[in-house]
């Protein structure tokens, strides 16, 4: 696949970086930003307020920054920022920030330092590929649609929540918690 496919749909306005690949049938919104080198799958959906950072890869019928599905959520547009080298597989859902939890839903890069992940951040290397993350927290501190999780070791990570395992980046799967709190952890070798 190279370029945009003659059936996918790009509304005007949207970016799209130096070698992006759209596949068959793709959709993306008039504000939708994606990064060099980034590749849709054939019938992956991007929408509203949406930046997709460099070399990510967007699977089959993913849907991405859609509307939240939050009862409480005030219909204000939200945002989702996904970082670089970020693999989001078929058929997952991630919806936008919604008015009741900062706006924002943001999926971190892959790292390899702490400088790559930005302020505030650090790269947790112990993790498959790294995984920008905020350490340490305490419950209610990590950003939307992430949870305060204590480890083995005592310390305390905000780690991506997660409804299974499709919702988790490769080399991870979606552990369940009794507080309902699932979250993505690095599959064990």
């Amino acid at each position: 696949m190279a370029g945009v496919h003659e059936t996918a749909q790009i509304a005007e306005g949207a970016q799209l970086g130096e070698g992006v690949q759209v596949g068959p049938f793709c959709v993306v919104g008039p504000t939708v930003r994606i990064g060099a080198g980034t590749v849709l799958e054939a019938h992956a959906v991007v929408l509203g307020r949406t930046d997709i950072g460099a070399g990510g890869h967007i699977g089959s019928f993913a849907v991405l920054g859609g509307a939240p599905q939050h009862a409480r959520h005030q219909g204000v547009p939200g945002r989702l920022s996904i970082g670089e080298r970020v693999t989001i597989r078929e058929h997952v859902t991630v919806h936008s920030g919604s008015s009741t939890g900062g706006m924002l839903t943001e999926i971190g890069d892959e790292c390899s330092t702490n400088a790559e992940c930005g302020q505030g951040r650090i790269c947790d290397r112990a993790s498959s590929g790294g995984y920008c993350t905020v350490s340490p927290c305490a419950p209610g501190t990590c950003p939307e649609n992430s949870t305060c999780v204590e480890f083995e070791n005592e310390e305390t990570y905000c780690m991506a929540l997660c409804g299974g395992d499709g919702d988790c980046r490769g080399g991870y799967s979606c552990i369940e918690r009794p507080n309902g709190a699932d979250y993505c952890r690095q599959d064990a070798d």
